[in-house]
């Protein structure tokens, strides 16, 4: 028997096993498998991961399968990429084929599954005039969310699109793969968009850190500090520790000393076909190097300062939060008049620090601060170039 097929017989004969299963039933309800493959996991951590998750009897099917996995492994790989592209300078493979043995395996086993678990109402695909490939869009749960589904007879490509996005942000790609035939390439697409339909409010444009798909914020939110922490990502909350550990590298890289009234960022005026805005203020600085969600130019939170109700409102839109010692530091920089530089800045935010009561700013945050970092920031240097001796002592073991 050939060893594909073996492959593929192996690979239906534990996918039945799990459809069989009861412990994976609530997997496949409302979308099949590959729709709900990560609902048992952090689905923010999968947004943020270019690593597959493995289909449920993996294991089972890697340890059970008999065949030659560096065959199944050379099988997939062109002739052309074999003899000419992965040779080392001893003529040997740089390839671990038994590796792409089993991530062939593991394959067969997601689209096994995938297929098995397709929900029964079809998508209406539809090839536009002169195009060889299947297009469909298909809306998720975001008002203006749009998932853009392009088929084609060995590949597949999923992305987002929304209004709200800029221009180079308007399309956001989310999977796109090879197929091994034009029916594999639409369910494989179909599979991915419905875990992009959930994942897609986790991801996050590289460039400003925003959410492709910012939440509504009405009018009921808590926009107080400790409101707009509790409903932020875990990983999208800048802390003061946090921002401590990026101070020094911000005195060498904001290079200008704007206000907010000038803009966090702003659009070249001498480049009006520039679709790009560029950091202009401190706070812009601080979202670049410490990943917050960046503003947009002509957004209210662009000219606002960090402790207004405009950029919490932003910050909620994002599922970010800034704790109230990183906005209460801000806030005061922010306000300088006649700022020259980074230090000018920085002494009126660690002026503001030492001059206010740390006890009730902590009380403001849903998380415990640790003593330790009271005791640093009531001890933060007005001089800049005393910060990096400041950090050592206080944050690094």
């Amino acid at each position: 028997m050939p060893l594909t097929l073996r492959a593929a017989r192996a690979a239906l004969a534990v996918a039945e096993e799990v459809l069989a299963d009861p412990h994976f039933v609530s997997l496949f309800d409302g979308g099949g498998w590959a729709a709900n493959r990560r609902r048992d996991l952090d689905i923010a951590w999968v947004a943020h991961t270019d690593e597959a998750v493995t289909p449920p009897g993996a294991e089972r099917l890697v340890e059970a399968f008999t065949g030659d996995l560096d065959m199944l492994g050379m099988l997939t790989l062109s002739e052309e990429h074999a003899l000419t592209e992965s040779l080392t300078a001893a003529g040997e493979l740089e390839d671990d084929v038994a590796a792409l043995g089993q991530d062939t395996l593991i394959w067969l086993l997601d689209w096994a599954l995938a297929a098995a678990t397709r929900p029964a109402t079809p998508w209406s695909w539809y090839r536009p005039e002169g195009s060889k490939a299947l297009h469909l869009n298909v809306p998720t749960s975001h008002p203006d969310g749009v998932l853009q589904l392009k088929a084609e007879a060995d590949s597949y490509t999923v992305s987002v699109a929304a209004p709200s996005l800029r221009e180079n942000e308007y399309v956001h790609t989310w999977e796109k793969r090879d197929a091994p035939s034009a029916a594999a390439a639409i369910l494989l697409a179909e599979s991915a968009a419905r875990t992009a339909g959930v994942a897609m409010h986790y991801m996050r444009d590289p460039r400003k850190r925003r959410l492709l798909l910012p939440r509504p914020v009405d009018e009921q939110t808590d926009l107080t500090i400790h409101g707009v922490i509790l409903a932020a990502h875990a990983d999208a909350i800048l802390s003061f520790s946090g921002l401590a550990s990026m101070l020094s590298r911000l005195r060498y890289r904001a290079h200008t000393a704007a206000s907010a009234v000038e803009g966090h960022w702003r659009r070249y005026a001498a480049d009006p076909d520039d679709p790009d805005d560029y950091t202009r203020s401190f706070l812009g600085y601080v979202q670049v190097w410490c990943g917050t969600p960046g503003t947009h130019d002509g957004e209210p939170a662009n000219t606002a300062l960090s402790d207004s109700p405009e950029y919490r409102r932003h910050l909620a839109a994002h599922r970010a939060a800034m704790d109230s010692f990183v906005t209460c530091y801000l806030t005061a920089a922010a306000q300088v008049e006649d700022a020259e530089d980074f230090d000018d800045r920085h002494r009126a935010g660690a002026a503001a620090l030492r001059n206010a009561d740390l006890e009730q700013l902590a009380a403001s945050d849903p998380r415990s601060v640790p003593q330790r970092v009271l005791t640093a920031i009531s001890a933060i240097p007005l001089a800049a170039d005393e910060i990096d001796a400041w950090y050592e002592a206080y944050f690094e073991d």
